[in-house]
């Protein structure tokens, strides 16, 4: 009878210690805010593409990329889905931040503004940046972080015109539907922000579109805007997991891409479980705020030095913070030639 025991107890432990090797591998993954640019992660959330890979991933909205930069440096988060100027920052001033996979390219974000200023302007889609840009002195602009990509596209458009952030009153509202409040209620004049928020002002009949990059700013189409970040010593101690997480984005973002209806109803059935859902996936501002996304993917998640070289352009990335010092593509090469 002891032996019986002793062998039961012994297949028991076994069992355990075999579960225990397939426990998965937790990631905080974070981001200025949950939308479309985190799409891929998304999907590949929904459809069990990460808990295929072994990983227990939290996709977190940390309400700012500076902010969500800051969990990763910190420790309480290990990658973060962010604009490339938000991690360049600290990664400027020591940090040891790598940049390991481009997300989205060019400048997913718009200006849009009131409309009942807007009709009054004389503008039209074609005017200049800078006739647009002028629009904008002595308006509010609310964007969801004044230090980082939101912030920054506005001072762009500002000096395009020959006019400073001090032309302008630009400030935080971190969330979503407060912007949009702001702007039907008519106490901010415009708002910088991604998909779907220009669709739904536009729907309710109190928002227009003054900036668009794809159209007015077409030289930025190329560039890497969001990346994949995480600390040095992470990823220098923990490629697998990283490798694993990024295999499973690049199979959200492949799925996105041939399965785009699908994948907007995953997307949406994300968001919608958030606090700041924004709508349903089925009606038709969101079905446009997608239409529009998709041709921000990146063809690729290896960042190239040409698009990191446009990007430090943009955004006044120091020099000294160069290619190799910054990003490591072994595992988004990898990754890109699997098929």
């Amino acid at each position: 009878m002891k032996s019986v025991i002793s062998i039961l107890a012994g297949a028991c432990l076994t069992i355990a210690a075999g579960s225990a090797s397939f426990a998965a591998d937790v990631l905080q993954v974070t981001s200025s805010s949950m939308g479309t640019s985190n799409a891929a992660s998304v999907v590949a959330k929904q459809l069990g593409f990460f808990d295929e890979a072994g990983l227990d991933v939290t996709l977190l909205n940390a309400g700012g990329g500076n902010n969500a930069v800051s969990t990763v440096v910190g420790g309480s988060a290990q990658i973060a889905i962010v604009g490339i100027n938000n991690a360049s920052k600290p990664a400027e001033k020591g940090q040891p931040l790598t940049l390991v996979a481009g997300v989205t390219k060019g400048f997913g974000q718009v200006i849009f503004v009131r409309k009942d200023l807007y009709d009054k302007s004389g503008l039209t889609e074609n005017s200049s940046l800078a006739e647009k840009g002028a629009f904008l002195k002595g308006k509010t602009i609310a964007v969801n972080d004044v230090g980082g990509s939101s912030g920054n596209f506005a001072r762009y458009v500002l000096k395009e015109s020959g006019l400073t952030d001090r032309d302008a009153s630009i400030i935080n509202i971190n969330s979503d539907a407060a912007r949009l409040t702001a702007l039907k209620n008519k106490s901010i004049d415009g708002i910088v922000a991604s998909s779907p928020d220009p669709e739904i002002a536009i729907a309710g009949g109190y928002g227009t579109v003054l900036v668009n990059p794809q159209h007015d700013i077409p030289s930025l189409g190329q560039f890497v805007s969001t990346i994949n970040v995480v600390r040095s010593d992470y990823l220098a101690e923990h490629r697998d997991v990283i490798e694993r997480f990024l295999r499973a984005e690049e199979r959200g973002r492949r799925y996105v891409l041939a399965h785009p209806d699908e994948a907007r109803t995953a997307f949406y059935a994300f968001i919608q479980s958030q606090s700041s859902a924004p709508s349903k996936d089925d009606d038709e501002v969101t079905k446009l705020a997608w239409s529009n996304f998709l041709g921000q993917f990146v063809d690729t998640p290896v960042i190239s030095q040409a698009q990191y070289a446009g990007a430090q352009k943009f955004f006044g990335i120091s020099e000294s913070l160069t290619f190799d010092k910054f990003i490591d593509t072994s595992l988004a090469q990898k990754i890109a030639a699997e098929k």
